[in-house]
């Protein structure tokens, strides 16, 4: 029987947008597609597809950070970017789950601040790293568990859908206040 453990589970997908070929978009869509194509009805928040009217760094609005970058407006590409951390940023604060893609070849100055800002929370935090753990920075495995650290979109996926079928046992990090939350049939939840 599906337990269905990661139903509506907010899951933040953080990973290169500013200097990636393709804003980001590619294994964010792979990584949605791919957990469909499984079951696992997870709720993701998506910086490159924010909700609302919340600014981005895809498309049209990073043609106009670069042209801010080229004309020296530091004024106005600080203001710019301090509502995209801003927002950015509550979106880690509001998910259960963070998947981090990290490509060596890409600076990743607001991945790691993500990253890193989801440890502090101690929430469960799957990093998928270009070539493996063999290629993975030194310093993430004094942060995120090996057990964590995934190969592919693919690789992630399947463990992601053996926690979602209750085959791997979680630890204290899977904390999913969304099902709390969900089952109360009260205004106040007791955790």
């Amino acid at each position: 029987m599906e337990k269905n453990i990661l139903k509506k589970a907010l899951t933040y997908l953080s990973g290169a947008v500013d200097y990636a070929d393709d804003d980001g978009r590619g294994w964010r869509e792979k990584i949605k597609k791919l957990c469909q194509e499984k079951g696992i009805a997870m709720t993701f928040l998506d910086p490159c597809d924010k909700p609302g009217e919340f600014p981005m760094e895809v498309a049209e609005e990073k043609k106009r950070t670069h042209e801010l970058r080229r004309q020296g407006d530091w004024a106005g590409l600080t203001s710019h970017f301090k509502k995209i951390v801003r927002i950015d940023l509550r979106m880690v604060d509001m998910s259960e789950v963070i998947i981090v893609k990290i490509q060596r070849d890409i600076h990743l100055c607001g991945t790691y601040h993500e990253l890193f800002s989801a440890d502090k929370q101690k929430k469960p935090v799957l990093v998928i790293i270009d070539g493996g753990r063999e290629e993975c920075p030194g310093w993430l495995f004094g942060v995120v568990e090996p057990q964590y650290m995934f190969d592919s979109e693919e690789s992630c996926v399947e463990y992601l859908d053996k926690v979602n079928r209750g085959v791997v046992e979680t630890d204290g990090k899977w904390v999913l206040l969304h099902k709390v939350i969900e089952d109360s049939d009260a205004n106040t939840v007791n955790v």
